[in-house]
């Protein structure tokens, strides 16, 4: 590929210049919400799924999730613990979201004793200056969200996890 000009003395079509190579345009989630930081202006991003769905006492939470932020200033992510709403559609949604309900809540409570609460790509307040420290979203990867983790981590930001405060999936 390049610049083309035709020779009007021969009547053909020459390459004149040749265009310099480029990387492709990455595509994707993280590609997309790496684009979106640039125009976040708050100290704080929510992260959750588009299928997501918040009742109206779990939004009157979301200020005392932020506050967590002001206990702690190296806390880079809080995440909450999801329900499942679709859950009485079927016995497979029911064990599915049993499976995932555990892992939203018992197994991140586990993994928060140590200080090792990993973002599972829903339901999590970032910080924006920890998302842009860090380096953005990561890409290239299929889990961008445990490795946005662990780049906090590496930071030297925080994460923990909280369950008075539940999203809906």
């Amino acid at each position: 590929a390049g610049l083309h000009r035709h020779d009007c003395q021969t009547g053909r079509v020459e390459l004149a210049e040749l265009c310099p190579e480029t990387a492709p345009i990455k595509r994707g989630k993280p590609t997309g919400l790496n684009q979106a930081l640039s125009f976040v202006r708050g100290e704080t991003i929510l992260f959750f799924d588009a299928n997501t769905a918040v009742r109206l006492d779990d939004a009157l939470k979301l200020p005392l999730a932020l506050s967590e932020f002001r206990s702690d200033p190296y806390l880079g992510e809080v995440l909450m613990m999801e329900y499942t709403f679709n859950r009485r559609f079927s016995w497979i949604i029911d064990a599915l979201s049993f499976s995932e309900e555990t892992f939203t809540s018992a197994t991140q409570r586990a993994l928060n004793m140590f200080q090792a609460c990993g973002f599972y790509g829903h339901s999590a307040i970032v910080r924006t200056d920890a998302v842009t420290l860090s380096g953005g979203i990561p890409q290239d990867y299929v889990s961008e969200d445990i490795l946005l983790a662990a780049a906090l981590w590496e930071k030297g930001f925080g994460t923990t996890h909280k369950e008075y405060l539940m999203l809906g999936k």
